[in-house]
């Protein structure tokens, strides 16, 4: 088995990058630029300034935040001294498991429960029309807090209704043994293409990934 991250899915254990392009068309007297990074309970997470540098159009910044990561929708913003740039969003999935098995309650109040005692303390910054309300962040954390707690279906529930934000669903697979398997699930008039044929499965064969028998003359790997 291969492992694909096809959908570069992030997790609460992932350390997200941000990737910024700005245009050579720019207006140069804009000096300093402000990136926020808001987690799912209207919390600024971590602050970054950007220098812009004419000859150094796209860089990268890493969010420095202490894991676990918390689950759910993240907002990242460019700012001016003034105005807001540029804003998008990512998804922390939740895990649903942990070391190859459905996560318990214990774990799932540790790994979703975020990292944010050690945030650090951001009141210096307050763009427009970018932070959530104090009404509104009251509920976000509200809700945060009773999303700690789900596991088993619930949890399932909860990733379901997150992913549906992000992705769409642009092919299928099935994994089967007994070649007649498919006259005894039909769906409708939809043929179902076998993963490990599939580009995208990790059940796909990779060249790269393949280990041939050893050549007894030389000690080395054949190539497969």
């Amino acid at each position: 088995m291969t492992f694909r991250n096809v959908g570069n899915i992030l997790g609460p254990f992932s350390e997200p990058v941000l990737l910024y392009q700005f245009s050579p068309h720019f207006n140069k007297n804009i000096g300093n630029f402000t990136i926020l990074w808001l987690d799912p309970a209207g919390m600024i997470a971590d602050v970054n300034v950007v220098m812009r540098d004419e000859n150094n159009l796209t860089n990268f910044i890493k969010l420095n935040v202490k894991q676990p990561l918390l689950p759910g929708v993240w907002k990242v913003g460019l700012f001016d001294q003034v105005n807001s740039v540029a804003v998008t969003e990512f998804l922390i999935t939740p895990l649903e498991y942990f070391s190859g098995k459905e996560v318990t309650q214990q774990e799932a109040n540790l790994i979703h429960s975020g990292s944010q005692n050690a945030y650090k303390n951001i009141t210096f910054v307050k763009p427009k029309n970018f932070l959530p309300t104090h009404a509104n962040r009251l509920l976000l954390a509200e809700i945060s807090n009773a999303n700690i707690k789900r596991i088993n279906s619930d949890l399932t529930e909860w990733i379901d209704s997150l992913s549906i934000e992000f992705y769409n669903v642009l092919g299928t697979c099935i994994l089967y043994n007994d070649n007649n398997v498919l006259d005894k699930v039909p769906c409708s008039n939809y043929k179902f293409q076998q993963c490990n044929f599939s580009e995208w499965s990790s059940l796909s064969h990779d060249p790269k990934g393949s280990i041939g028998k050893i050549d007894k003359t030389t000690g080395r790997l054949k190539r497969v």
